[in-house]
């Protein structure tokens, strides 16, 4: 099992460094942006993740987004992570 918390380090790293994060996603995997923001919308797999993230930084500028913390479930089947726009 992988430790969430370090597969999202070894995922935020990779795309920081512009590196191809596909290997870490599932193909279904779907980020959900407010409806309300310019970027809303349903994103899917590796790119969607990406192209999400692109978008928030194109739209608020390349430091938007501060980490408030992370956390796992005991099981290491979940983790969320908390940011500040």
């Amino acid at each position: 099992m992988t430790d969430p918390l370090k597969l999202f380090e070894r995922i935020t790293s990779t795309v920081r460094a512009g590196g191809d994060a596909s290997q870490y996603f599932d193909p279904d995997y779907v980020i959900y942006q407010d409806h309300g923001m310019p970027y809303g919308g349903a994103f899917k797999g590796a790119e969607g993740f990406v192209r999400s993230f692109r978008m928030v930084y194109d739209t608020f500028g390349p430091n938007c987004l501060q980490m408030l913390f992370q956390c796992a479930d005991a099981s290491g089947e979940h983790a969320s992570m908390h940011l500040k726009l």
